[in-house]
């Protein structure tokens, strides 16, 4: 009967084995809730910016909508450069808005229109650039009076 209480080899190597396995599985879990996070922010971001083009064309209204159109209806697009990380990467921020008529009122029997305004707001790093869904957008219909 042998009184050894170490531990053979053979049980060594699988530990360490075993040890390795479950820490790439956590680096693997902690590398994609970092990528997640970088995306959110930047899907965060532009959806702030799409509210915030969104409420200055509502509030600016025809013929310009506060971005330039040449008409009532059309697309325009702006473009900016941002930091929104934390290792201050900037990224590109491309804002687009169309309008559209939704009726054409008769002055006779309608007292105004109805416009849709879209807005789409993609962004893209140097990273990232064609990686993914990188685009948010948002509507709204609007009531001008006339």
């Amino acid at each position: 009967m042998s009184k050894n209480k170490g531990l053979t080899l053979s049980e060594i190597v699988m530990a360490l084995g075993l040890l390795t396995v479950i820490s790439l599985a956590v680096i693997g879990v902690f590398t994609k809730l970092l990528s997640a996070s970088t995306k959110n922010t930047d899907r965060t971001a532009a959806h702030l910016l799409a509210q915030s083009a969104l409420d200055k064309a509502a509030r600016q209204g025809p013929p310009d909508w506060g971005f330039g159109l040449s008409g009532s209806t059309g697309t325009a697009s702006i473009s900016d450069k941002l930091s929104t990380n934390n290792d201050q990467t900037e990224t590109e921020f491309t804002t687009t808005i169309t309008v559209g008529k939704v009726t054409d009122a008769d002055p006779k029997i309608y007292l105004g229109n109805l416009y849709d305004i879209t807005v789409s707001v993609s962004w893209w790093g140097k990273k990232r650039q064609g990686l993914g869904r990188l685009s948010t957008e948002t509507s709204r219909t609007v009531y001008i009076r006339q």
